[in-house]
């Protein structure tokens, strides 16, 4: 019989509450020794930290390691630089960092005899631990299934940036999407590795999914039973050992800001039929060398090329993206996937599965790097940098999705609903959804978005479908981020620090004829999270 949910026996050492050792150097140390360019501190303890769940070590190894350290302190007596220095040193206005850590599950692979996309009773599989039971998990997008082998790794991804004094870190995890309780839960493995400096609120950090369609179920609603909590526990401390290791990396860096519109490789499965084409491109690059320290891009389109009948785990066609991009650039690149709500979709390039996702990230990755060809840094003193965020209340009117996050049956949000006796949260009660805003002078403005947002609430564009029967045909339109934008270019990251679901305009709102809407919260989240961005926009551009 299978043996869902109990990853444990593979996860020995996390659970034992095994750490790593650094040598007795404190967080300050390990910083000060990588700006003074010792390398061989620079990359200390990558080789116990970065798991390879295709070795016999597998993630328990590597997450015991990177479980330690919690009482790392920030501060250095000896004068040499911390966390918390207050202004840049000469020549380094911006520093940058970066680091990705291996997040591929470990599992029993199966023979899918039937072709189900699920294992069934008397299906042979490989029983690494001579138990007799099949130990996996369940793959997160479609509909019930489990991993029959790893095509490619999933990473965590992550790049830090100083500028001017001001940090801010941006992690893209390879996951389908995250509860509150688990992004929170990262935040707090980074902070007390790094002795909670005051320079770093945890608001700095940003955590967010991939989106991944191919990747382990962390939500808890896609097969029988639920989130495997073993791994997603495992995930977090990876997660946060890839932003530790980011943040210690940091080192003078110049900034690229560039985009590029790719309409070819995106289309709207969901009426009314808008796309944003718009790829976001941030590169740090040493300065007066080629190589890239990182390369971001936010795309607004789901990775979900593979489709329903994949058992295989992968990072979809980001995997193919990133790849090219870390080729021909050097360093480490960042996927965020955007503006991808209701329903940004892959074209139909090829055939469905892997030949697809190699055609669409491929193509993505010629756009992102012919868009960096011409592209400048940008001197460093146009880059000033202002911050906004805000915790921005809104209801749940989904009786089903409330009771799913209420009762744990989807992760990660127990004890984030409340209730206030007053409406809108007077009924299912309501969840403060993190947003941030980070402007660099008047070239760039990065906007994170707790959840799968469409295209008209960034871009513009916001009508009824055609043939609309739903409830809301006179709502009126919520504001559009694009119209509180005052530089050329922007950075979307969806799916931060949460994923809420679908937001859309309450004009769209029909769930018989657009069943997605289903599992969103409901109709008015869009006027809420909308109206509230837009003031944290205006608020940072005073």
């Amino acid at each position: 019989m299978r043996n869902v949910g109990v990853m444990a026996c593979l996860f020995p050492a996390l659970l034992a509450g095994a750490s790593c050792s650094n040598g007795g150097d404190s967080a300050a140390d390990l910083l000060s020794d990588v700006r003074n360019g010792d390398s061989d501190r620079g990359d200390l303890t990558r080789h116990d930290l970065v798991s390879d769940a295709r070795t016999e070590a597998g993630p328990g190894d590597a997450g015991a390691d990177a479980a330690g350290d919690a009482g790392a302190e920030a501060g250095a007596s000896d004068g040499r630089s911390s966390l918390d220095w207050t202004e840049p040193l000469p020549g380094e206005a911006i520093l940058a960092g970066a680091a990705k850590i291996d997040i591929t599950p470990t599992f029993e692979p199966y023979t899918d005899l039937d072709g189900n996309g699920h294992w069934d009773e008397g299906e042979p599989f490989e029983d690494l631990d001579a138990d007799g039971q099949l130990d996996t998990l369940e793959l997160g997008g479609f509909g019930w299934r489990h991993p029959t082998k790893v095509h490619d790794p999933l990473w965590s991804r992550s790049a830090a940036f100083r500028v001017h004094g001001e940090w801010l870190v941006l992690c893209a995890v390879d996951s389908l999407g995250l509860g509150i309780a688990r992004v929170e839960g990262i935040k707090d493995k980074v902070l007390a590795r790094l002795g909670n400096p005051a320079s770093l609120p945890r608001e700095r950090l940003v955590i967010a999914s991939t989106h991944s369609h191919a990747v382990p179920d962390s939500i808890g609603i896609f097969g029988e039973a639920g989130v495997d909590k073993t791994y997603l526990s495992w995930l977090e401390v990876q997660a946060a050992e890839s932003i530790v290791q980011a943040i210690l990396a940091v080192e003078p860096a110049e900034l690229t800001v560039t985009s590029v519109d790719v309409p070819d490789l995106v289309r709207d499965i969901d009426e009314p039929d808008i796309i944003d084409p718009y790829v976001g491109i941030i590169q740090a690059r040493k300065p007066g060398e080629g190589k890239a320290i990182a390369t971001l891009v936010s795309i607004a389109n789901h990775p979900e090329t593979t489709w329903k009948d994949n058992t295989e785990i992968s990072a979809d066609f980001p995997f193919y993206l990133l790849a090219d991009i870390e080729t021909a650039e050097g360093g480490t690149a960042v996927y965020f996937s955007a503006d991808l709500g209701l329903m940004q979709s892959p074209v139909k390039l090829g055939s469905e599965g892997f030949e697809r996702a190699e055609l669409i990230g491929k193509g993505y990755a010629e756009a992102v790097l012919s868009a960096l060809g011409p592209a400048a840094p940008v001197p460093s003193e146009q880059l000033v940098p202002s911050f906004g965020f805000a915790k921005i209340p809104a209801a749940l009117e989904n009786p089903e999705l409330y009771i799913g996050l209420a009762d744990g049956v989807v992760d990660g949000y127990q004890g984030y609903i409340y209730l206030t006796g007053e409406p809108p949260c007077d009924f299912f009660g309501c969840l403060d959804l993190p947003v941030a805003v980070w402007r660099l002078g008047d070239i760039l403005t990065l906007v994170t978005l707790p959840g799968e947002f469409t295209p008209e609430l960034i871009i513009g564009g916001i009508t009824t479908p055609p043939d609309y029967q739903g409830m809301y045909p006179d709502a009126p339109p919520e504001p559009v981020m694009i119209d509180h934008l005052v530089t050329p270019d922007r950075f979307v990251i969806g799916l931060a620090g949460m994923e809420c679901g679908y937001v859309y305009p309450k004009m769209t709102h029909d769930p018989k004829a657009h069943f997605s809407q289903s599992h969103a919260p409901g109709p008015n989240m869009a006027m809420a999270l909308m109206t509230g961005i837009a003031a944290l926009l205006d608020q940072v551009n005073e």
